[in-house]
């Protein structure tokens, strides 16, 4: 896989990640970049394991070596329910036409 992940994933990690991963830090995922928590260049994957969200002062942070991964939180749990919809009947009432002539 590339460095850069594909718009699926980057939908899906925002979604997972809710926020900044930063523990106490609340900027949310749609203004963060995803930041590979195993570089790249050392062998990290672009992957949903490898990938989090961090803003950008998080992730200059990190990048620089003055954010340590205990400050880390975990994702936002998401959970959501559905409600069955109820049975219904549908009637067709369908009419062959007659053929004339």
């Amino acid at each position: 896989m590339a460095y850069r992940p594909p718009e699926s994933l980057r939908q899906a990690l925002r979604w997972r990640d809710g926020t900044c991963r930063v523990a106490g830090c609340r900027a949310p995922a749609h203004e963060t970049d995803l930041d590979h928590a195993k570089a790249y260049d050392s062998g990290g994957t672009t992957s949903g394991s490898n990938l989090r969200c961090l803003c950008r002062k998080h992730h200059n942070m990190k990048s620089h070596g003055h954010l340590d991964d205990r400050h880390l939180g975990a994702p936002t749990r998401h959970i959501e329910n559905y409600l069955r919809a109820p049975p219904f009947l549908i009637e067709l009432d369908i009419v062959v036409p007659r053929r004339t002539g």
